[in-house]
């Protein structure tokens, strides 16, 4: 044994008591925490200064029941309204010029409207795509609609409430303002267009375009998917590729019944969307929407 391992050997050991450990941990925590607040902030700092369209918008034409509410006879997005108009409804002659530079982004909304109703509902899907035409990117941002919020001029409250409030509440522009307001001031990036569609009016667009193509990860069994009105319809649907249609396609994107919930029904809805994408991008396409235009 050399002189070097002796001395390593009669080195006394250094041992922390437990509320030196405890304090080490805390800090290690504050750190974390510290640097996610940090970078969180800095990527929203980074994100508002996007440039956009029309960061004055104020959408929908307000008051309860369904004007907002698309059916396949509106435009697919309803541009953002001039100063004093209204939103829903307005003819292309009044779209803001584009250069086809600036980056524009859409918040979907799947309105959660069953039985013919025709009162305030909420927001059952809310997604922000994000198209920048000079890098050629595209990207897509689910909001879990149980997601708690700041809603301006409402308080905290779930995501899904906007809607709810802005249409109960005749808010300036209706349910669609307010939740475009809502998700501005909670992402800190302006919104350019909203679309809002019902369950009927997606089943309808997925059905026009023949159905759709997915590829589903696992068996999903879900006994309580709820139907149009308050009931359940029972839905399963095996693993593998799937075409599926309008009805199919509506209860793959909204049950929870998996083991992640709200995050795998986020990662279906961006599936369906994409699905929906490549389909429409086919070359016979446009031929078979003209024709049953």
């Amino acid at each position: 044994m050399t002189k070097d391992s002796n001395t390593r050997r009669n080195q006394p050991k250094v041992s922390l008591p437990l509320w030196g450990v405890a304090l080490l941990a805390l800090f290690i925590a504050v750190l974390i925490i510290g640097s996610t607040i940090w970078l969180f902030n800095t990527v929203q700092g980074i994100a508002s200064t996007l440039d956009t369209t029309a960061p004055e918008f104020v959408p929908g034409d307000g008051g309860a029941g369904t004007e907002n509410i698309w059916n396949l006879d509106d435009p697919l997005v309803t541009p953002a309204a001039e100063e004093g108009g209204v939103g829903a409804g307005l003819s292309p002659d009044v779209l803001r010029p584009w250069s086809g530079k600036e980056r524009v982004s859409i918040l979907i909304m799947g309105i959660d409207l069953r039985c013919d109703e025709e009162g305030p509902t909420h927001t059952d899907t809310m997604m922000v795509l994000t198209m920048d035409p000079v890098g050629l990117s595209a990207a897509a941002l689910s909001l879990p609609r149980d997601m708690w919020v700041e809603i301006p001029n409402y308080g905290a409250n779930k995501i899904n409430q906007a809607y709810f409030f802005g249409e109960a509440y005749d808010y300036p522009g209706g349910g669609a303002a307010l939740a475009v307001e809502t998700v501005e001031a909670a992402l800190g990036v302006p919104i350019d267009y909203y679309a809002a569609v019902n369950f009927q009016a997606f089943i309808d667009f997925v059905d026009l375009i023949g159905g759709i193509t997915v590829e589903v990860p696992e068996d999903i069994d879900d006994p309580t998917y709820p139907d149009n009105c308050y009931g359940y319809d029972p839905f399963f649907i095996s693993d593998g590729e799937q075409e599926l249609g309008g009805e199919q396609a509506l209860k793959y994107a909204r049950t929870r019944a998996t083991a992640e919930g709200d995050i795998d029904r986020a990662a279906r809805q961006q599936q369906v969307v994409l699905a929906a994408r490549d389909k429409l991008l086919r070359l016979d396409m446009a031929p078979r929407l003209l024709v049953q235009a």
